[in-house]
């Protein structure tokens, strides 16, 4: 549980920072003073540093409660305990490419359940809403897949042309050692910035990239 509140707490720092980096941009935007111009973008790029920062601290927690089956403990708890965690389908993955991080792949099919669901609006707000239409592209036609820190685990990265942005999705791979009911399941999903996109690519290891 402490590895969930660390991660909350960082995911709230990391909407606080963008929410301020945006608003400094529509200043800087808007300003008729050159001094003051210059000051808000450069406000707004000190908040854009403050944004990084908590933002890669929320994705090492992340990669904790993924590694330490956190999350699907969680959603088997309340499965056992009678409440109904119901399940979206997303569609399929070509299990020759994903066989980069395993070839124990048991099924292709992709969800997202409801509890991910609300972990992305929390913890991204706006992406699910705005994106979540790209999400079944993304998983079937990936750009890259990179290496993850935790097992049996897809770090993908697409960028759509038809909007010009940039996407990540965290998916975690069923394989025969997992509950027969589980599906391949998306643990995250959110529009990342050019910059982070590059430096994924410079920082770790690439196990596909698109032809």
């Amino acid at each position: 549980m402490a590895i969930l509140t660390a991660d909350k707490r960082a995911g709230q720092k990391a909407t606080y920072g963008k929410r301020m980096e945006k608003m400094y941009k529509r200043l800087s935007k808007y300003a008729l003073d050159p001094d003051n111009k210059k000051t808000y973008q450069g406000r707004a790029e000190q908040w854009a540093e403050y944004t990084e920062k908590w933002q890669s601290y929320h994705e090492k927690q992340l990669a904790k409660a993924i590694n330490s089956g956190i999350m699907i403990k969680t959603i088997a708890k309340l499965s056992n305990s009678g409440v109904n965690v119901s399940v979206k389908h997303i569609g399929k993955l070509d299990k020759d490419i994903y066989k980069c991080i395993t070839d124990d792949i048991t099924t292709d099919e992709v969800i997202i359940t409801d509890t991910q669901i609300a972990h992305i609006k929390e913890k991204h707000p706006n992406d699910y809403e705005q994106y979540y239409q790209y999400i079944a592209e993304i998983i079937s036609k990936p750009d890259y897949i990179l290496e993850a820190n935790k097992p049996n685990t897809a770090f993908v990265l697409k960028h759509i042309e038809d909007n010009d942005k940039r996407y990540q999705v965290i998916l975690r791979l069923h394989t025969s050692d997992d509950p027969k009911e589980y599906k391949n399941s998306v643990i995250t999903f959110l529009k990342v910035s050019e910059k982070r996109y590059n430096r994924y690519l410079r920082t770790k290891k690439i196990l596909y990239k698109a032809e």
